[in-house]
């Protein structure tokens, strides 16, 4: 981020009772990145590896995270467990955290997000407690768009997911974890939703919506069909989970939005489209 940018991102997180430590990528710049890939992986170790530090949050999403995937020293990560907060390109490492690791991280805000009170709100009430926390899947305050339940029913399993694209990227890959079982959310931006159809479709293809517990449609922002005749978000996931036999909900506040809230990926939750609820189980 720019400097003077990153000092109003500084300025914020220190109002909401955070002390950041900030490494030099945060400011640099490497053509696409913010730093070369070795360099992004030596501070990640150096944040994991510092006992004084309590939670790792990135300061913004992208592309780039992959590229850090084969460089990254996965025992030395789970020696020393801390939550790793984000969303959009950071889904890339925590999807490789749990399937390498097991270990639990959180699709949060990142440190440039304008944290509203009710994101801050759901961001607190997970990171702050290992209980069980039940989120209304139909709540005003936080959503943006109306919930809908495309499929009835209720599910048990651990959550996985986070960015739509992210997760076709890693389908094939050791740093995939197995969805079996598995409640998946998805959220994404900026897509056709031509694309959003050939992603889904990749996704059931590949089997990985065969055997869900549920799945949790966050925020789709600025996906738009292409043409007027172009189906719908809404027909095209009607599409794809037409023959699934559990729970599916749609415009969670998950993903690119101002107010949204904070789930611990690989941690047991339960979705209920009937009660409108997610349930994030004591972890």
């Amino acid at each position: 981020a720019p400097r003077d940018s990153l000092e109003e991102i500084l300025w914020r997180l220190r109002s909401l009772d955070l002390e950041p430590v900030v490494y030099p990528s945060c400011s640099g710049r490497y053509y696409d990145f913010s730093a070369p890939d070795q360099q992004r992986v030596d501070e990640l170790h150096q944040a994991f590896s510092d006992p004084t530090i309590e939670g790792v949050m990135a300061l913004r999403g992208g592309w780039g995270a992959a590229r850090l995937l084969p460089l990254l020293d996965f025992d030395l990560l789970a020696a020393n467990p801390k939550p790793l907060i984000g969303y959009s390109d950071i889904t890339t490492l925590q999807m490789a955290l749990y399937a390498k690791t097991s270990m639990v991280s959180y699709h949060g805000p990142t440190a440039n997000a304008p944290f509203p009170k009710q994101t801050m709100d759901a961001f607190w009430d997970v990171l702050s407690t290992r209980e069980s926390v039940e989120l209304a899947l139909d709540n005003p305050d936080m959503n943006t768009m109306q919930g809908k339940a495309i499929q009835p029913g209720r599910g048990s399993g651990r959550l996985f997911g986070g960015n739509l694209t992210i997760l076709c990227s890693l389908l094939g890959t050791p740093w995939m974890p197995s969805l079996d079982g598995a409640i998946l959310c998805m959220e994404d931006i900026g897509e056709n939703v031509y694309r959003i159809d050939r992603m889904l479709t990749q996704l059931h293809l590949a089997g990985h919506l065969t055997n869900l517990q549920g799945l949790l449609l966050g925020t789709f922002v600025e996906c738009e069909p292409r043409f007027s005749t172009s189906p719908s978000l809404k027909k095209v996931i009607e599409w794809v989970t037409k023959d699934a036999d559990y729970p599916v909900w749609m415009n969670a506040p998950i993903g690119h939005i101002d107010k949204q809230w904070t789930l611990p990926m690989g941690a047991m939750a339960t979705l209920d489209t009937e009660q409108a609820t997610l349930m994030l189980h004591s972890r």
